[in-house]
């Protein structure tokens, strides 16, 4: 299972690459740190592993929540996000980073700028380019801005998903398809937990949970959250496996995704354009 979410920043070569949350890497079984906090008001409502009946009533109903949000978000021109991502990468859980982000849904265009290291990063790099441009402050920044193709080698070498799987819409189609893949299968466990929110924004957390690696190589568990009003899923957090436990803790975070402060808006091609003004990309 791939999931969602993301993008990341290249090594040295000084090269960004960009994830979303909703994509699926190789597993890693590696102690991690620093575990996400959400907000949470109520007790899950816990399910049998093996009641199947009870687990395609929640599943049902979580396909029929994310349909909707889909059919929502793809009405929408685009929206602006504070995005809050955290991977681990080679082993090692990286810090919380908070980003500015602009999404356009179609055709597909994403401008991120990180709070503090005010960092640039724009898809596509130019109109009609498959390619993502790059802005860097301090010494890297006088070497100009960077272009590179989101699926290459070098972009991927510190990120685990290409900048063309991130957004809200993506998230909801790979979690749906996820979900769907889960209809009627044995060892999988989907719990429902009212009460909690992302933001401000009152969500329903949903946690699917794997018996074993032949029926999710990657995640043992995924977290994620559901905007109660809109559908949209506005976090997810994948745990791996890890030998010798039973439960995906903080100890196995392998991603963090969050949403926060959706604002939609009507996007045009300048505010996917280099050249705009209120962007810092080399003219």
């Amino acid at each position: 299972m791939k999931l969602l979410i993301p993008f990341t920043v290249l090594g040295s070569a000084g090269i960004l690459s960009l994830q979303m949350a909703g994509l699926m890497p190789a597993p890693e079984n590696t102690a991690h740190r620093n575990a996400p906090q959400v907000r949470s008001s109520a007790t899950e409502e816990r399910l049998s592993l093996g009641d199947t009946a009870k687990q395609d009533a929640v599943l049902t109903e979580n396909i029929a929540a994310l349909k909707k949000g889909i059919a929502f978000l793809s009405d929408k021109s685009g929206y602006t996000s504070t995005f809050r991502m955290q991977e681990c990468l080679n082993g090692s859980l990286r810090d919380l980073q908070e980003i500015d982000l602009r999404v356009r849904n179609e055709p597909f265009g994403a401008h991120l700028k990180w709070r503090t290291s005010k960092k640039e990063v724009l898809f596509p790099s130019e109109a009609g380019s498959e390619k993502l441009r790059v802005h860097y402050n301090g010494i890297k920044g006088l070497l100009g801005d960077v272009t590179v193709n989101p699926d290459s080698a070098l972009a991927r070498t510190e990120g685990r998903h290409p900048v063309t799987d991130l957004g809200i819409l993506n998230l909801a189609k790979l979690i749906l398809e996820y979900r769907e893949r889960d209809l009627s299968q044995p060892g999988v466990k989907l719990t429902r937990a009212p009460g909690e929110s992302i933001g401000d924004r009152p969500c329903d957390c949903y946690i699917a949970e794997y018996a074993d690696t032949s029926i999710e190589p990657t995640f043992r568990k995924a977290v994620y959250h559901i905007d109660r009003e809109l559908s949209i899923p506005l976090s997810f957090r994948g745990y791996g496996w890890a030998e010798g436990e039973n439960v995906a803790n903080e100890a196995t975070l392998l991603e963090r995704y969050e949403y926060h402060d959706v604002k939609f808006a009507n996007f045009s091609d300048a505010d996917f354009d280099y050249r705009n003004e209120a962007y810092s990309f080399k003219q």
